[in-house]
């Protein structure tokens, strides 16, 4: 007898390809990356995400138009808080002082729940759901081979910051992802019935923490272990519901046994070969609890006066860096927690309250906080109550439905829906300690599980939002447009970050026509990143052409009014052009923000000594010096106006401590030698560093003179 089987039709064919298209772009994401940017990973990945929803977009409205299928959307409690949370966000990136940071966090996000609700049009079967779950999990093991692969054996042919990172530039990044996809490897474990699929689920999920390991990634390790324990929870909860479900075998006790040795194995080998390493390790997951500071002893000679605040920066460890953090961001929500600052502002106004609650150590000239390592904190501080209220609302949703499906199902679908929700609850671990929200990758894969989930439900008693055929040919006519102007904008945005990048390298060599040029190349690109004009505004001031530096500093104080950078390089552009006064408005402003910069208090001290203010010089310098009291140049200038003071005796001990400090500068050496010999008559000390002095510098300013004075000491 001859089976006839049925022809698929051509709309069957053209939805198959579009799902796998989804397939390919969810596989494909994480490993985005393009060397010569400052953003190497993360622009490029955007770009890709954003891109891709809208191109995503148009192909499901054409099909459905061609095939005359309709777009529906059910009116689930999980659709409603989607759309409630980009709404909120929306909003409150409206209200938010800087909109280009508040609104390039919400496009992506924006994207990621374009792509939820199309996956929900394409995900029809749990055969197909299956397959999306593959693609996932198969990149995050090809994440983890590639990052074992760059620690063992050193391959750097993909960028990174600080690795082994895979190609997510940061290692904590890269866990990120794992901890994301690990969860489906132990569910792929605790269902598969055949060998093949057992041994494959064991070792593959070996492979994935061994690089965990490597990582050491305290944030993704604390969010693995409450993964694990979820796992036996599921399963627990399945023998419960159905006590003759198995699904666990001898089989997979050996394959299991034999990937626990693979990690023990693994984790004690390193680009150097063999080396024990559960001692480190031990140490390294007891400092997840232990933030305690490490206070040096300060000997009674370098005790600062009690009237004195110290300072120095004496916790380092980054438990402690982030607690400060978060402290300072509950400061912030306590101004405006009903609201928030807006979107993306966070590093807007965080200069204001670094030191609110408990002073953060590592604020500075050169660090200043762009992420909170906390993304609930985070999205508090920016959206406020409201926008922590429809968080809570979302992730509500999202695990009552997956409850309620793993309450109502012991075959696969169980397993598939038990790895989704243990992911999701394992990166909102996470991120009380990370950013992955902030990043392009997570958002996207929180989404298809979000979708997945709804699926594979089929929650009944909702009713659908159906798009009619004029509806689609609207969607379709507005995404041709966002779509050529989404490859047009990142096409010159990427250009941009090739030129800021370059900007930035030039800086670090002072090629300052360079800067300025690339700078200004990069800013022409794309207008909305102000603070490219900070390298500019450098490169001017730094050639003499102060007024063009105050007008790019100006435009980045409006974006950024509280970039200390920006204000301190205005004080010295004024400065420039001899406008004391208003110098000194901005390095006030500077102070206001931080106390103990130094650097504020010596430009102030500089424009005192030029007024000849030498006992208001020498206070400025005095308050630098707390904070740098081994920085030569605060000690030299404060000695100098001690000797215009007339103060020998205190100009010489600082003097003295200054090239104790930098016994290399011949202008030091000198001015401390003619202190002696003219001021305070002690000859054998001044001709000691008068000799010094010529040693250094043989064309010493008066140099004969000075051979005099050494051949009649």
């Amino acid at each position: 007898m001859i089976h006839h089987t049925k022809k698929p039709s051509p709309q069957s064919n053209v939805e198959t390809l579009v799902f796998f298209l989804l397939v390919l772009f969810v596989f494909l994401c994480p490993f985005v990356y393009l060397k010569g940017l400052y953003n190497y990973v993360r622009l490029p990945q955007s770009a890709l995400v954003q891109t891709f929803s809208i191109l995503f977009g148009l192909v499901v409205f054409l099909t459905r138009a061609v095939f005359k299928h309709p777009l529906e959307v059910k009116q689930h409690p999980l659709n409603i808080a989607v759309f409630c949370f980009i709404g909120w966000t929306f909003v409150s990136s409206v209200y938010a002082h800087n909109h280009y940071e508040a609104f390039n966090q919400w496009v992506n996000w924006a994207a990621c729940i374009g792509v939820f609700f199309l996956s929900q049009q394409v995900l029809s079967s749990d055969h197909r759901v299956f397959k999306m779950l593959a693609a996932i999990y198969a990149a995050g093991l090809l994440t983890a081979i590639i990052g074992i692969g760059q620690y063992l054996f050193g391959i750097d042919i993909i960028p990174q910051s600080a690795p082994p990172s895979a190609t997510f530039a940061n290692k904590n990044m890269a866990a990120q992802f794992i901890v994301l996809t690990l969860p489906l490897g132990m569910s792929l474990l605790c269902w598969a019935k055949q060998k093949t699929d057992v041994w494959f689920a064991a070792i593959s999920s070996g492979i994935m923490m061994v690089f965990l390991v490597y990582t050491q990634t305290r944030a993704a390790w604390v969010a693995v272990f409450f993964e694990i324990i979820l796992i036996f929870a599921g399963l627990t909860l399945l023998f419960l519901n159905n006590k003759t479900a198995r699904f666990w075998d001898k089989d997979k006790t050996i394959a299991t046994l034999v990937g626990i040795f693979l990690i023990l194995l693994c984790v004690n080998i390193g680009p150097d070969g063999v080396k024990w390493q559960f001692p480190s390790l031990f140490n390294r997951v007891v400092s997840v609890f232990d933030h305690r500071p490490n206070l040096p002893v300060i000997p009674p000679s370098e005790a600062l006066p009690s009237n004195t605040k110290d300072f120095r920066n004496t916790d380092k460890d980054s438990g402690s860096v982030r607690l400060a953090i978060w402290k300072n961001t509950l400061e912030m929500i306590k101004k405006k927690p009903v609201t928030g600052v807006g979107l993306g502002n966070h590093k807007i106004y965080y200069p204001l309250f670094h030191a609110t609650a408990v002073k953060e150590e590592q604020f500075s000239e050169t660090h200043q906080l762009s992420n909170v390592h906390n993304d609930f904190l985070q999205f508090f501080s920016e959206t406020g109550l409201i926008g922590g209220l429809v968080v809570v609302f979302v992730f509500l949703s999202f695990f009552k439905l997956t409850a309620k499906t793993l309450c109502t199902r012991t075959d696969s679908v169980f397993f598939a829906v038990m790895g989704v929700g243990v992911s999701v609850a394992g990166i909102l671990v996470n991120s009380c300690f990370s950013f992955p929200f902030e990043m392009p990758i997570p958002p996207l894969i929180v989404m298809i599980y979000f979708a997945i989930v709804l699926c594979v439900s089929q929650p009944t008693g909702y009713p659908g939002i159906k798009v009619p055929e004029k509806g689609l040919a609207v969607l379709i006519v507005l995404c041709v447009p966002l779509l050529w102007y989404s490859v047009r904008y990142y096409d010159r945005d990427i250009t941009c970050d090739r030129n800021y990048l370059q900007a930035k390298t030039f800086e670090t060599r002072r090629e300052w026509t360079s800067v300025i040029a690339a700078a200004n190349a990069a800013y022409a690109l794309n207008p909305n990143r102000k603070k490219i004009l900070s390298y500019a505004a450098r490169g001017y001031i730094e050639t003499g052409d102060y007024q063009k530096g105050i007008d790019a500093l100006q435009t980045v104080i409006k974006a950024y009014p509280y970039h200390m950078n920006a204000l301190l390089n205005l004080g010295v552009a004024y400065s420039g052009l001899n406008q004391h006064d208003t110098a000194m408005g901005y390095y006030q402003k500077v102070l206001d923000i931080k106390p103990d910069f130094s650097k504020a208090h010596m430009n102030i001290a500089g424009i005192y000594m030029g007024q000849k203010q030498y006992d208001k010089a020498v206070a400025s310098f005095q308050t630098a010096a707390v904070t740098e009291p081994d920085n030569a140049m605060i000690l030299y200038n404060m000695g100098l106006c001690q000797v215009y003071l007339k103060q020998y005796e205190q100009a010489a001990r600082i003097l003295e401590r200054t090239v104790a400090i930098n016994p290399a500068w011949p202008n030091a050496q000198l001015n401390l030698a003619i202190l002696y010999y003219q001021y305070l008559n002690k000859k054998k000390q001044s001709v000691l560093h008068f000799k010094k002095a010529l040693e250094q510098n043989p064309n010493v300013q008066n140099r004969d003179q000075i051979k005099k004075i050494i051949d009649h000491k």
